[in-house]
């Protein structure tokens, strides 16, 4: 870390990843693009082993005469066969996959993972006594049984151990060993890097607290747009930098985030909530009931819980005790709840050319003067990542967009904020092929709907179909517009909905590296003023 004061530190508020990994499948447990990687299977049944117990010959961990060979009953499972004591304990057998890949071997368990594995005579695993694992991929063939040999260099030798695949399409681990993308997120060993100078402590949701690094998004096994964001800043300054994030999803600024400075409005017969009014909108001249939230609780929730940090912040970092801490900058990233509204944003007459959502303009506006005074940071560098759902061409479905991008973009051209604010578009940074799939699949769910409404483009036009006819016919068409292959894809690879850029570290890893870049260049030119 280093030395000189004051420490940076930078406010990341809200990106929106909330799902959960995907089910197990036949090939063991995958995790979806924002994740780590494909988590493995214990071998079990699919290993056939022999034990050798003989004795070592100085120089060489292989030249092994067994003293004798014992047939194990049962290598994986929580209930092994025991290995027997003394001598140097080798384990041979086959390993046989499901599925043609590229593998990741980690024999043993416990004090037992200090060994040496080779798959027909290729060492694919060597973690040594003190030192750390070293893996080498290699590429199995589903059906084909190969043989391994496991050399134990402890007394703690057990059974079981895993397999993970590791070119699964558009896992991490895929993308970063696979694909040659992101290298600094690993080091030479192929080894998740812990960036030791940039620190991330989430508030509200996605609550990690550790060095920046895979497992900080909304789970162990998540990511998002900290980890671009913090390699960039981590490599500019010299100071430890703390990302500060929040990340709720399903959240409007209209509604949920709407900022203090926010007055109610009426329009078109209604009343629309000003900030912590209740509900959204009500009947013009009644008298509004709330409900179990109000205009701005999540604004006040997510301030609230980033000064709870910074104002003890020496007892939240004691390692940094003293120091202090400069707010270096924001990013706001979110929008398609705003977009959709119907509550918050009132409908324009039809054929109407205004812009339904200018009104989130204002509220921009507002939110970042706000956010200043919050942080005590009247200049503070402030991006806006342009919500870029349906890409740079806004395919039908999302004409919307285009103008939610005007309005949402529109801030940063105001004179006020001038050299201080910029607008980022996203769209550019949509994982393209499985958007592509995305888009058959929002096909499907149409047809679903036309099914189940009885309309008359629709099988189910008279209504006469029954539920199991509907779940059928929806079936067949699923097939005829999505491959088997295409299907496992964004299993694999996509981890939430278009609105969400599916989830995918091609989109999420470039874009924080985006926003990190706009905020330091931000920095550098005030400094050149």
């Amino acid at each position: 870390m280093g030395s000189r004061q004051p420490r940076s530190l930078s406010l990341d508020a809200p990106s929106t990843l909330s799902r959960r990994p995907q089910p197990p499948t036949n090939q063991s447990r995958c995790y979806p693009c924002r994740t780590v990687q494909q988590s493995g299977h214990r071998p079990g049944d699919r290993r056939r082993q022999s034990l050798g117990i003989g004795v070592h010959r100085p120089g060489s961990l292989y030249s092994i005469e067994p003293a004798k060979t014992l047939k194990l009953e049962k290598f994986g499972g929580v209930k092994p066969t025991p290995y027997s004591g003394g001598g140097t304990q080798v384990v041979r057998g086959f390993v046989q996959v499901r599925t043609t890949g590229v593998y990741e071997l980690r024999p043993g368990y416990g004090g037992s993972t200090d060994n040496i594995m080779e798959i027909e005579g290729r060492e694919v695993y060597r973690r040594e006594p003190g030192r750390e694992a070293v893996h080498t991929h290699i590429k199995l063939t589903g059906g084909r049984k190969v043989p391994f040999r496991i050399t134990y260099l402890t007394d703690q030798a057990n059974g079981p151990g895993w397999t993970a695949r590791v070119d699964i399409p558009g896992t991490l681990a895929t993308v970063v060993q696979q694909d040659g993308k992101f290298p600094y997120l690993i080091d030479d060993q192929s080894n998740w890097i812990d960036r030791k100078d940039v620190w991330y402590r989430g508030v509200v949701t996605a609550t990690a607290d550790q060095w920046r690094s895979v497992g900080c998004g909304a789970g162990d096994n998540s990511i998002g747009p900290e980890l671009g964001f913090g390699h960039i800043v981590g490599d500019y300054h010299e100071e430890t930098v703390l990302i500060l994030k929040a990340s709720q999803g399903n959240r409007s600024l209209g509604w949920d985030y709407l900022p203090p400075g926010s007055e109610r409005f009426e329009h078109d017969g209604f009343a629309y909530a000003g900030y912590r009014n209740s509900p959204a909108r009500w009947e013009k001249g009644t008298k509004p009931r709330p409900i179990n939230w109000y205009a701005g609780k999540q604004y006040d929730d997510c301030f609230g819980a980033a000064h709870e940090v910074l104002e003890n912040f020496d007892t939240e970092f004691p390692h940094w005790k003293g120091r202090g801490y400069e707010i270096a900058g924001f990013v706001w990233l979110q929008g398609f709840n705003d977009m959709v509204s119907r509550d918050v944003y009132p409908q324009l007459p039809k054929d109407s050319e205004g812009n339904r959502i200018a009104e989130y303009s204002e509220l921009m506006g507002d939110f970042i003067r706000d956010v200043r005074i919050a942080l005590d940071a009247p200049q503070m560098p402030f991006v806006t990542g342009v919500m870029g759902v349906g890409g740079d061409d806004a395919s039908k479905g999302y004409e919307a967009s285009l103008e939610f991008r005007k309005a949402m973009a529109a801030p940063a051209a105001l004179p006020e904020f001038k050299g201080d604010v910029v607008a980022i578009p996203t769209s550019p940074f949509r994982d393209e092929p499985f958007a592509a799939i995305q888009i058959r699949y929002e096909k499907v769910r149409q047809m679903a709907y036309l099914l189940r409404t009885k309309n008359r483009n629709a099988a189910n036009a008279d209504g006469s179909m029954p539920k199991d006819e509907q779940r059928a016919c929806l079936k067949e068409y699923e097939t005829k517009l999505v491959t088997p292959e295409e299907v496992a894809l964004r299993q694999r690879g996509a981890s939430n909905a278009g609105y969400h850029y599916l989830g995918c570290v091609r989109a999420f890893a470039p874009m924080g590296k985006a926003f990190a870049t706009a905020i330091l260049e931000m920095r550098s030119q005030r400094e050149q003023r």
